[in-house]
This record gives C-alpha cells, sequence and structure tokens, in this order.
C-alpha cells in the first residue's frame, strides 16, 4: 500500500513501527499555559481518553474531553482547537459526521484531524480522508510511536499558528501606516486649502502699492506650490483608500475602454492648455480587465500629464495598449521631449526628492510616479521607465495575465 506524502494539511500518521522515519521530535516548546496548543479528544471511551490525554500532556498539550459527536461539535464551535482527535465509532453521530460539520463551518475547517478507527481496513480510512481527515491510527494505538507521531503534527500546528501570527502581525503594521499616511495626507491637504485662501486674501489687500509687483510674483509662486500640494494631497488619499484592501484578481472585469475614456477626460485640458496632440491605440476586440479602475486609471493619467508636462508645445504624446502571446497586458506611453538620464529617472521615482530648478525656491519632483508605480505593483504589474537625452521618454505599465480576463495577442 502507498500512502500519501506527509504535508502540513494533510499528515499521514503510518500504523507500524518499522514505517516510522528515524526522527526525534521532542516536546512543544511552549511558554505558559496560555499558549500551549490546544487539542479535542473525541471518543466513547473513557479510557481511551484518558490514555490520549496523559500521552498529549507529555507534549504539553492543553486536552478537552468530548464523549460523543454532538458534544464535540459543540465544543468545537465555541473553542479555539489546534488539532482534533476523534474515534470513528462514536454515538449521538460518528466520527465521519463531525469531520464533515467541522470541515463545512468557517470557524472549524482550518483544523486538522486525526482519526481513531478500530476497523483495520480501507473502506473506513478512505472515508474519513473523503470527509477530510488529515492522518488517523488504528486501534489498539501503538504508544511507544504515538509520540513521535503527534509530536510531528503537533509542529507542523505550531509552525502554521506563528505563521499566522506574524502575518496578522504584518496586516496590522500595514495599517497602522495607512491610517498614519492617510492622516497626514488629509492636514496637508486642509492646510494647503487654508494656505490658498490667505493667499488670495493678500492679493487683494496688496492692491497697487509700491511693491505690489513683487508681491504678487511671491504670491503667486506659494499658491502654485499650494495647487501642487493639494493635487498631491488628493491624489495620495485616493490610492491610500483603493489600496487600502488587497485588490484580488477574481473581484472585478472592466473593459479596458472605460479606463481609457476615464484618462482622456483626466488629461484633455491639460493637453489643451500644452497644445499637445495625444494619439490613442488599443486593441480592436474588448478587452477586460480584473483591476481597480479607479486606481489604475489615476496611474495612467499621471503618466500622460507627465509626458505632456516634458513634451514641447505643438509635440505629441502616444498612448499604446497591446496583449502580448502571454497574456500580458502593456500601457506604453511615450513622449518626444528633451528625455532624461537614468539617474533623473530615478529621482522622479522617489517621492521625497525636491529640485530648486531655475529660481531660488524649491519645488517637488511629485508624487505622481511613485504612486503609478506603486498602483502597477499592487496588481502584481510593474512600472518601467525608460529615457535619453534627445530621445524622449517611454513609460511602460504592466499588468500580469491573470489580470487580463480577455487575451487578445498582439502580432
Amino acid at each position: 500500500m502507498s500512502y500519501p506524502a506527509i504535508s502540513p494539511d494533510r499528515c499521514l500518521i503510518f500504523q507500524s513501527a518499522d514505517r516510522i522515519p528515524h526522527l526525534r521530535f521532542g516536546h512543544i516548546p511552549m511558554n505558559d499555559a496560555e499558549n500551549r496548543l490546544q487539542v479535542l479528544v473525541a471518543d466513547d471511551d473513557p479510557i481511551q481518553r484518558t490514555l490520549l490525554k496523559s500521552r498529549l500532556l507529555k507534549l504539553n498539550a492543553t486536552t478537552v474531553e468530548a464523549e460523543d459527536g454532538d458534544i464535540a461539535w459543540q465544543l468545537l464551535l465555541s473553542g479555539n482547537f489546534d488539532l482534533a482527535i476523534v474515534d470513528l465509532s462514536m454515538p449521538r453521530f460518528g466520527g465521519i459526521e463531525l469531520i464533515q460539520c467541522l470541515r463545512g463551518h468557517p470557524r472549524t475547517r482550518h483544523i486538522p484531524v486525526i482519526v481513531i478507527t478500530s476497523h483495520d481496513d480501507r473502506n473506513s480510512i478512505d472515508a474519513a480522508f473523503a470527509a477530510g481527515a488529515s492522518s488517523f491510527l488504528v486501534k489498539p494505538v501503538v504508544w511507544s510511536t504515538f509520540e513521535h507521531h503527534i509530536g510531528f503534527l503537533l509542529r507542523l500546528v505550531e509552525s502554521a499558528r506563528q505563521s499566522g501570527s506574524a502575518r496578522h502581525v504584518e496586516a496590522a503594521t500595514h495599517a497602522a501606516k495607512e491610517t498614519v499616511l492617510g492622516n497626514l495626507c488629509a492636514d496637508a491637504k486642509t492646510t494647503a486649502q487654508s494656505i490658498l485662501q490667505q493667499v488670495t486674501i493678500l492679493k487683494n489687500t496688496v492692491g497697487a502699492t509700491a511693491n505690489s509687483s513683487a508681491i504678487q510674483k511671491r504670491l503667486n509662486q506659494i499658491a502654485g506650490e499650494c495647487d501642487a500640494l493639494l493635487m498631491q494631497s488628493k491624489n495620495a488619499l485616493t490610492t491610500i483608500n483603493v489600496l487600502k484592501d488587497k485588490i484580488r484578481a477574481e473581484d472585478t472585469k472592466i473593459p479596458l475602454s472605460d479606463i481609457f475614456g476615464k484618462v482622456m477626460n483626466a488629461v484633455r485640458a491639460p493637453a489643451l492648455r500644452a497644445n499637445i496632440t495625444i494619439n490613442t491605440t488599443i486593441p480592436d476586440q474588448p478587452v477586460l480587465l480584473s483591476c481597480d479602475a479607479e486606481s489604475v486609471g489615476l496611474a495612467l493619467s499621471h503618466l500622460v500629464q507627465n509626458a505632456i508636462t516634458h513634451s514641447p508645445a505643438g509635440g505629441c504624446v502616444s498612448i499604446t495598449a497591446k496583449c502580448y502571446p502571454d497574456g500580458l497586458l502593456g500601457v506604453e506611453v511615450v513622449d518626444a521631449g528633451k528625455g532624461m538620464y537614468p539617474d533623473d529617472l530615478a529621482m522622479l521615482l522617489s517621492p521625497l526628492q525636491w529640485d530648486l530648478g531655475a529660481g531660488d525656491m524649491p519645488r517637488r519632483t511629485g508624487f505622481g510616479l511613485p504612486l503609478s508605480k506603486a498602483i502597477a505593483e499592487a496588481h502584481c504589474g510593474k512600472l518601467e521607465l525608460r529615457s535619453m537625452p534627445g530621445q524622449g521618454t517611454s513609460a511602460l505599465f504592466t499588468l500580469p495575465p491573470d489580470r487580463v480576463c480577455s487575451m487578445i495577442a498582439a502580432a
């Protein structure tokens, strides 16, 4: 008889000592009683329950006993158990029914289950595994090997528990960062709005004084900085809100043409002011994307606005979307501007960088490109920038094949 390989979610316990791997696992390290692994033992035989409890105590595990399947099920629903050891033959309802209930409930479906059966036949074992059992023991239990078997499985359970705890801490840390960053962006937005109001009042108050021209120039510079800060704060808040939760591939299916429409609405006015022509190319056949339409539209709008800013008056910016043979979707934004060196591109992807520019007043390089990069990565995609002086700049925003629901292969 061949047995499946041992794994954390389906660990098979062998029946005889000659099949046991020559390993020594020892006790499960626990610092205090509160952190001990909780094991439910469901068996109508009190002697069997007592023996199991004494053996599990040696492994530093806390045991709760149930004399039938009904009591076991109520305990499983009300407690937090790491492992269940279940006899197949119990009154009220048996082990198979208990496992089916356990696997069908979100609270208990993850708990590993070891079944104990006095039926030394393959049908009982197959039925237990079909119901969702993780491993099995056959009566009479060989106690000399029990600790090695259960010790190994408890180690897997403890490892899974620690991994889950680490993920919980990581998620809480990210949530705290998002809260702090969101509050900072909201405060920056409020402050920028307040400064803009004060600047407007000062401009009206200055009027036609002797130094009004110089003062008006300074106030206009301050107003421009506040406008930029206000826009960046709004964009950052939007990105934080839409990326707050994990963006799963199966959540939505958005037509690519709809996202392009939103992008064009956002960049039409800036393009007209800068006298820039925008050419768009998308696949003829419909392409559906599993993505957050708001954040992806925001990312592409930033890329196009950045291309408009760096293009000469009367120039052209092209936006081309294509599906590659492997299913990947790429949206490339290309301008015919002056271009830049790779070091300058790296600075643009760093949101905390400042540029002194031509005057004596520093200006922010902006958050547009870093936000676009973050949005691409949140969808398991990438943002790649390529540029050289005199050759313009290309920004390629890609989404992986599992985000492209309607795949169109490009030649």
